[in-house]
């Protein structure tokens, strides 16, 4: 007996009083996957049986699908990893710039310092985070 609502709590007594699942409903996506992926399969039958190819099914498309993600996925971690990368690279400028200023400041004359100290205190190199 099929239940109107997934989640209710009628729903889930019945469930739990019969020892069976709440129903679930096909989404209209998987019903449309499903149905591209039965004419994907009568199209790869017919072409075998005219002798064209034997490697238009549900599982070789699937296959490809899975690669394709696999790579958008290693491009995505690849992107990340040289993000990081310059990031620490802009960091250990940053930090260089700024230890060269105070190195510079150290060296001016004290009516010189004294401004350049609280200009340098107002910039601030952010750090990336």
């Amino acid at each position: 007996m099929p239940f109107k609502k997934l989640g209710t709590k009628l729903n889930i007594h019945r469930a739990i009083k019969t020892g069976t699942k709440p129903m679930k409903r096909p989404s209209i996506a998987n019903a449309l996957l499903e149905q591209a992926l039965d004419k994907l399969d009568k199209v790869g039958y017919e072409l075998g049986k005219l002798g064209i190819s034997y490697k238009v099914n549900r599982h070789t498309a699937i296959a490809i699908a899975m690669t394709q993600k696999t790579r958008i996925e290693s491009e995505i971690e690849r992107a990340k990893i040289h993000y990081d990368m310059n990031k620490v690279k802009i960091n250990h400028l940053t930090n260089k710039i700024d230890n060269g200023l105070d190195e510079v400041i150290e060296m001016l004359p004290s009516a010189i310092a004294k401004p350049a100290k609280r200009i340098h205190r107002r910039i601030h190199f952010p750090k990336l985070g």
